[in-house]
């Protein structure tokens, strides 16, 4: 019996040694190995909940959590790792009673502050959740994962330079590790604009960790933002595998990939809508290309774009969620760049590419009080309030910074959300024309903005609209732009009817403003 025991515990220090090194898998076999001899030894079976996390095998984790707590109802770390699974399904208030749980039973416990402090982030109670991180650093002060996590909030809210002390601080504790490297490189790069800087940290961190694909997915964003698309719409296929990936929808359709040199003329090819619909908008273009090799090309699209998307003649629009499996592919919009190697000189497609349906202009047309007079203007000074307040307010603009535009010109508010502020300025400035409760879908707003002289937009599906319309846009952007817009500013390498006009200052947008106010007298708008 001591002979099967001390085997025990050498499979079980085996697999700590394991999971120390990041070798999950080895670490999983040991573990398991070490419970055929004694299968209810809760710390066993910690330590295999926690390996299975990490190998994303949440249903078996889940259940192992449920038969230690079974065992014993006051174990705090299986409480922990029921709260890391919810944190990695995003189910983000479950994880939240999961983490208080474990606080109930150890009310110090650094890993569960820190975690509970990831699932506050997600639902934007930033302050709480930096108190939280800091609360487990300052109860283990060589806890990795809670300066990781404090780095990233930290860059969340924009204080780009404590990020970079924070990340530094972690290297210090586990020197030239892949997720501190990416980390850093991510703020290097969406943070200051210092792109370069943040690649040569990317492939710091895949030299340690080749395969590690927040990195490679990192890569991507740097490199489309400086126009390298060559390389960036490769990377980008990483999106499926890193931290926090959306799903691949319909397994049961063959992908379309690159790699596969397959004919698809006369073939049936679903393409189905991912991520926001500004990206729908910006991409849809593409699928003409699958269109001219003479592929059946089938769009899933959500409601909001059904009735705009009818206006796109290569393919049949099916609605989201619906779609059949009786296709010969599938393919993601977002991968189509990187299926057709598409590069800066290959992106621009036919102008305008999207427009109103139905008669949709007209309608508009009666209800809008358009003046003969003077310019009629779209604005759109804010989004999805919700994104933004997880992102860090970094697009939105005060609407009272467009007062003077709005008593010079005939403007119209074509956005739903408002902050508090913007409804107070919005109700004390009636000659602005809010037409949020009245838009029902993006064929609504299409056909608004066809009727309008131009749209002074922030980074929004409105601005893509407008583009994809070739309806002349002023885009609005943050010192350092989204990699959809390419890092500088001037023309839009992807509309050419737009241009973009970007902060000098991070947060200062009364400079921009000035500048749409001088190029309004300089501009042909005819």
């Amino acid at each position: 019996m001591n002979d099967d025991l001390e085997k025990a515990k050498k499979y079980f220090l085996r697999g700590l040694q394991y999971f120390e090194n990041e070798k999950y898998l080895e670490a999983k076999i040991a573990f398991e190995k070490s419970l055929e001899i004694c299968p209810n030894r809760v710390s066993g079976l910690v330590n295999l909940t926690a390996t299975l996390i990490k190998l994303k095998e949440y249903a078996d984790a889940k259940n192992i959590c449920e038969k230690i707590l079974k065992i014993s109802n006051d174990t705090s770390e299986a409480w922990l790792n029921l709260g890391l699974i919810s944190l990695e399904v995003h189910e983000f208030e479950v994880a939240i009673r999961n983490f208080d749980e474990a606080l109930k039973i150890t009310p110090d416990y650094p890993d569960a502050l820190t975690n509970k402090g990831c699932a506050l982030q997600e639902l934007g109670d930033k302050s709480e959740a930096l108190a939280l991180h800091e609360r487990a650093i300052q109860l283990n002060p060589k806890l990795y994962a809670a300066w990781l996590n404090k780095g990233v909030l930290l860059n969340q809210l924009g204080r780009y330079e404590e990020a970079i002390q924070t990340y530094d601080k972690a290297l210090t504790i586990r020197p030239n590790h892949f997720q501190a490297l990416t980390n850093l490189g991510a703020t290097l790069a969406e943070g200051l604009g210092r792109y370069h800087d943040a690649l040569g940290l990317y492939q710091a961190a895949l030299s340690i960790k080749k395969d590690y694909a927040d990195a490679h997915w990192n890569e991507s964003i740097a490199r489309l933002a400086i126009g390298d698309f060559a390389r960036g719409w490769e990377k980008y296929e990483f999106r499926w595998l890193k931290t926090k990936s959306n799903f691949y929808k319909h397994s049961n359709i063959p992908p379309l990939i690159k790699f596969l040199d397959v004919e698809i003329k006369g073939k049936t090819i679903l393409v189905w809508f991912e991520q926001g619909y500004g990206d729908a908008i910006q991409f849809c273009r593409f699928i003409q290309l699958l269109h001219d090799l003479g592929a059946v090309v089938y769009l899933e699209i959500p409601a909001a774009l059904r009735d705009l998307f009818l206006s796109l003649s290569c393919c049949h629009i099916i609605d989201y969620g619906n779609a059949p499996t009786n296709f010969d592919y599938q393919i993601p919009m977002l991968s189509l760049p990187a299926y057709f190697h598409l590069d800066l000189r290959s992106i621009s497609q036919k102008y305008p590419y999207l427009h109103p349906t139905g008669g949709a202009v007209n309608r508009w047309k009666e209800v809008l009080r358009l003046s003969a007079k003077t310019l009629n203007i779209g604005l759109c000074c804010s989004g999805n309030l919700k994104l933004d307040k997880r992102s860090g307010y970094k697009r939105p603009i005060p609407l009272h910074l467009f007062s003077e535009l709005v008593d010079r010109a005939n403007c119209f508010l074509i956005q739903k959300d408002l902050t508090a502020d913007d409804q107070l300025f919005l109700n004390q400035n009636p000659k602005l024309h809010y037409l949020g409760d009245q838009i029902q879908d993006f064929n609504d707003s299409a056909a608004i903005i066809e009727n309008l002289d131009l749209v002074i937009s922030i980074d929004s599906a409105l601005a893509h609209l407008s583009g994809a319309m070739g309806k002349k846009t002023f885009v609005l952007l943050p010192s350092i732009p989204d990699w959809r817009w390419i890092s500088d500013a001037g023309d839009s390498t992807w509309y050419p009817s737009a241009i973009l006009l970007k902060q000098v200052t991070a947060g200062n947008w009364s400079d921009v403003i000035l500048e749409v106010q001088a190029k309004l007298l300089s501009e042909d708008l005819s």
